[in-house]
């Protein structure tokens, strides 16, 4: 009976051990225990008079209302460059807007105005060639030209939501309204006009609204705001709207009450713990040396047992 329990505890043991040595073959390398042979590392090297462009600002993906552009630049192994504006047409190739011809005396700024000419952009940055003739490497940034840009907060007395929105100069209104995210019902009877900037004798170019949701009655499901901006024209002195811009934003309700319920599960991720092979590997053998004791345990029990009677 003795040597047929050991049979069983040892061929479980072994099972165990066979089944993590599967599991762990079938796990990709480990980047921590790959060799150096699966690492493939190309390092390119310039030459040492290699005329070289780099914008340091803007970062590239910018979003602005401002119409002036601080640029901030550096040209190493040149005599000079060339600085390009240029602005996305609607087939998706660009115009030149403005050019900034610089020579050894550059010192890392330059300028440049938008106007009211919002849009998508990009900025060049064109080292000239070396003495010997070497072309240099080139930057670029792109950027957006837009009337307004908002962030969304919470309104601590209220629990409403607060949009704190930046406009451009030229602009004088804005309107706000919001919709159910599913329905697209807009939550207020009409939208929430607010003169902003010069007209409303502003110093700043920063408005804060407050959405009245509980007001309205809004639930807990998701809405959406848009923002329209109007600029004010010379010649009516009427509020106009400016074309092609419609700035949407995800928003919901700010009462602690409408907040969703978010369970702790209390579950762990495997995929997480980035385990190796080799982890694997010393499981499977903790496994079959802690079965081994566990049947040496019983069969001494068993012994002790027999010799007590």
């Amino acid at each position: 009976m003795e040597k047929h329990k050991k049979r069983i505890l040892g061929s479980i043991g072994l099972v165990l051990v066979a089944i993590m040595t599967l599991v762990a073959a079938n796990i990709p390398p480990n980047s921590a225990f790959a060799s150096s042979e699966d690492t493939t590392i190309t390092v390119n090297v310039l030459p040492a008079d290699q005329p070289v462009a780099n914008i340091i600002n803007p970062e590239d993906g910018w979003i602005t209302t401002h119409s002036e552009v601080l640029v901030e630049a550096t040209l190493a192994n040149t005599d000079g460059g060339t600085f390009n504006l240029k602005k996305r047409k609607a087939d998706g190739s660009y115009t030149l807007v403005s050019q900034e011809i610089v020579d050894n005396t550059f010192s890392g700024e330059l300028d440049f105005f938008l106007d009211q000419d919002f849009g998508d952009y990009i900025i060049e940055a064109i080292p000239n060639p070396s003495p010997t003739g070497i072309p240099g490497i080139e930057d670029s940034i792109s950027f957006r030209y837009v009337p307004a840009i908002a962030v969304v907060g919470c309104h601590a007395e209220h629990q409403d939501p607060v949009l704190d929105i930046t406009t451009a100069s030229i602009v004088s209104q804005i309107d706000v309204q919001a919709y159910h995210k599913t329905t697209g019902k807009p939550l207020f009877k009409e939208p929430i006009q607010k003169s902003v900037g010069m007209v409303a004798g502003q110093e700043d170019d920063t408005t804060s609204i407050v959405l009245p949701f509980v007001n309205a009655g809004a639930d807990a499901n998701e809405y959406r705001a848009e923002i329209l901006a109007y600029k004010i024209t010379s010649d009516i002195g009427e509020p106009e709207l400016i074309p092609d811009f419609k700035l949407s934003l995800p928003l919901r309700s700010c009462r602690k009450s409408d907040a969703p319920a978010v369970p702790n599960t209390g579950s762990i991720s495997i995929a997480g713990l980035n385990i190796s092979r080799a982890d694997y590997l010393i499981s499977g053998l903790v496994i079959f040396l802690s079965v081994s004791i566990f049947a040496l345990y019983l069969i001494n029990r068993k012994k002790d047992h027999k010799a007590r009677r």
